[in-house]
């Protein structure tokens, strides 16, 4: 919308976009609200449960976008779906950082070029798109120099005369409320604004417009900096559900990296760069909570090499619950990670079940083939017990029967399908090894 319309103008040229709204199914729209605002006007559409619906949030933005695409009122449109979750980036969003004006500009050209050609991407938007008409004042200083007046002094009289001037003071109830003096309207110009007079020391009068040059520019709405120097996030969304936000991500950089000056430096941010993040910080978690599983089975076995018999079944949970993932075309995502860390102390537990049952028995003098037999059959309905409940409970929730959450099924999905196809290795594989160690012990001693 154009910047300084009328709130009835606004709601004229935002009437398409309601209209589309309204006619959604009743089973998918719940309610909607408008804030109208220029040039940016900002709503939030909030849609049914997923189980009352035959359409996903996303095929309801396709089909909104297509319905919008060609609008005679609305210069552009962006639609976000929010989850009820922690807030995250666009799906696509790379940083354009210069502090060359004209190479940050040409930067901003070649990734939005490549984007619109990358198939599979949709509503490119830049943040310095929104621009408002803003009076520039560039002040002169030899002139400023000469009637002895300084920047503050130009800013100050600007300030009182378009702003006014607190003159006293009134008590309304218990508020203490200024009075201001300021101008009419019709003396708020920019005509009246080069006629302004300011005074010098001397008494002198002298007008604005020979202290200052007065420019009308078009300026971003937000200007945003990285580490100190300007950037411009160029941002899209995913129409392709076969590509992922890192896949972009690294096409882009490979592609457009050689090709930046040595002023201008990209970066990914959005989901690839929160996954990145993720993922390095999962990379440090990771290790420290095996290091200190490892610490308290030390402890509890009171030997440095059967805690390994334990830990060794978590890289087989992990690999399950990676599996999963691949298998159900979802992203390694926190909540998926987090999943596989509550996986691997249930998996552990087991696996700690079935080997202090061993040694319970081996204390009796039993041979090690024995004992590790009667550990596991008699080990065998409690561990399958508590693992086939867990599963079965986060079935639906893996699934979406009932409803479904893009955050906590990912995590169900990886706790479910890590504790199920780890199974085998507790029951079978970790046996075998504990017989395998025995040996070495004993050929040891």
């Amino acid at each position: 919308v154009k910047p300084g319309a009328l709130l009835e103008q606004i709601r004229k040229d935002h009437q398409e976009l309601e209209d589309a709204f309204r006619a959604l199914p009743d089973n998918e729209r719940q309610s909607f609200e408008m804030s109208y605002a220029s040039p940016v006007s900002t709503g939030r559409l909030t849609l049914t449960p997923y189980s009352e619906r035959s359409r996903t949030a996303d095929e309801i933005v396709r089909d909104l976008n297509q319905q919008l695409a060609d609008s005679h009122t609305l210069d552009s449109i962006r639609f976000d779906v929010d989850a009820n979750g922690p807030p995250v980036g666009d799906p696509v969003a790379v940083r354009v950082i210069s502090d060359n004006p004209e190479s940050l500009g040409r930067a901003i050209n070649q990734v939005e070029q490549w984007m619109q050609n990358y198939p599979g991407l949709i509503n490119i938007n830049t943040s310095d798109k929104l621009r408002e008409p803003q009076l520039q004042i560039v002040p002169d200083y030899d002139w400023l120099a000469r009637y002895q007046l300084t920047v503050n002094d130009l800013a100050s009289t600007l300030r009182t005369g378009f702003e006014g001037d607190t003159m006293t003071s009134t008590w309304i109830g218990d508020d203490e409320v200024d009075i201001r003096l300021i101008l009419d309207d019709s003396h708020r110009t920019l005509e009246q604004l080069l006629l302004t007079k300011i005074f010098t020391p001397d008494g002198e009068a002298v007008p604005l417009s020979r202290l200052a040059k007065i420019n009308t520019v078009n300026a971003p709405r937000q200007i945003l900096h990285m580490n100190g120097s300007v950037q411009v996030l160029v941002t899209a969304q995913i129409d392709d559900i076969d590509l992922s936000p890192e896949q972009v991500a690294g096409d882009l950089l490979t592609a457009l990296t050689p090709k930046m000056p040595g002023d201008v430096k990209l970066e990914t941010g959005g989901e690839a760069e929160e996954t990145g993040e993720t993922l390095s910080g999962l990379m440090v978690a990771f290790p420290v909570a095996m290091l200190a599983i490892y610490l308290v089975l030390m402890v509890l076995f009171n030997s440095l090499l059967q805690p390994l018999l334990v830990v060794s079944v978590i890289p087989f949970g992990f690999a399950a619950a990676l599996l999963a993932l691949k298998v159900h075309m979802q992203p390694i995502s926190l909540f998926a990670m987090i999943g596989v860390l509550g996986m691997t102390g249930v998996i552990v537990n087991n696996a700690l079940v079935l080997i202090s049952q061993a040694n319970d028995l081996k204390a009796t003098g039993r041979p090690a083939t024995e004992v590790i037999l009667d550990a596991a059959s008699g080990r065998l309905r409690p561990i399958l017990l508590t693992s086939i409940t867990t599963v079965a409970g986060l079935t639906p929730l893996a699934y979406g029967i009932g409803g479904t959450d893009i955050y906590m099924g990912p995590m169900s999905l990886t706790l479910g399908y890590g504790l199920l196809l780890s199974l085998p290795v507790v029951l079978f594989v970790l046996p075998c090894l504990y017989l395998v160690l025995d040996r070495v012990i004993t050929k040891g001693q």
